[in-house]
């Protein structure tokens, strides 16, 4: 597939083109890099705006990047935050950036499809719950590290709980990590297809679906996810959670100490340790 050359924007975040009526962005860097200069900030609010107002794609297909970042350096980005005399700006800025992205995603007017592989973090995990579809690859793991510091994870209070029910949503908020096929399993992923075939199945995935009668599957979806002033309270409530605590005395104390002590889970997780945790457990 050749990407159109009446459209084609790239920034240090993400690269869009429209291939055959679809937007297909590709993920790059982490956002979480963006707090660290307001022109970057801007300009990607310019970048999200010119993807808003572009009318000439009739669906959206997001690639993740797979997570090669490994948890002493997500630490690492997080102490250089609390250390920072402007840490409520960034955590300000960082929460605006998400919450843009969210409302963007839920409120599309056109389908979307999330294609995912490797190592994913629960927020973009939680991210990809804003679109309609998602596919991932095989080799996919969801991790969730902020179930070892004390804090909730952007974006978990909405999307999840009405795709799994409350009772659900609450126990995986608080898992390490789990498999595609648990993702699966539980209705959170459509399709696991090969790394190889990822971007490939996920658009064959996304013409099928949106056709024909299997169209009614894609009305359904936008229905139930799609309710504005519910997002954005629930995404101002996460905000002002997550801000308690990071800037929390007790949660700055912690911080250090789980970092002098627990170097040992600084390394990436295998996977398995999460899966037979819950296994003891059920």
């Amino acid at each position: 597939m050749k990407p159109s050359t009446e459209f084609i924007l790239e920034n240090d975040y993400f690269s869009a083109s429209i291939v055959n009526d679809i937007l297909m962005v590709k993920e790059k860097m982490h956002i979480l890099n963006m707090t660290y200069n307001i022109d970057k900030t801007f300009s990607f609010y310019d970048d999200l705006d010119t993807v808003a107002a572009n009318n000439n794609y009739k669906a959206i297909a997001v690639v993740g990047n797979p997570d090669s970042v490994c948890h002493r350096e997500r630490i690492s980005f997080l102490l250089s935050i609390l250390s920072d005399d402007k840490a409520n700006k960034n955590i300000d800025r960082l929460s605006n950036i998400v919450n843009q992205i969210f409302l963007l995603l839920s409120s599309a007017s056109v389908p979307t499809i999330y294609a995912g592989s490797g190592r994913i973090s629960f927020f973009h995990f939680n991210l990809s719950l804003a679109h309609d579809f998602r596919v991932v690859a095989r080799d996919t793991l969801f991790e969730n590290y902020n179930t070892d510091l004390g804090i909730i994870t952007k974006g978990s209070g909405y999307f999840l709980p009405r795709l799994v029910g409350f009772k659900k949503a609450v126990e995986i908020m608080q898992w390490r990590n789990f498999t595609a096929e648990e993702a699966m399993h539980l209705g959170l992923v459509d399709s696991i297809v090969s790394t190889e075939k990822l971007v490939e199945e996920a658009v064959d995935f996304l013409n099928i679906t949106t056709t024909g009668t299997r169209s009614t599957l894609l009305a359904i979806r936008k229905l139930l996810k799609f309710d504005t002033d519910k997002l954005k309270t629930t995404l101002a409530l996460e905000d002002k959670l997550i801000k308690n605590s990071l800037i929390s005395p007790n949660f700055k104390k912690y911080f250090d100490i789980y970092c002098s002590k627990h170097s040992d889970r600084m390394a990436p997780f295998s996977g398995e340790a999460g899966n037979e945790e819950r296994r003891a457990k059920s």
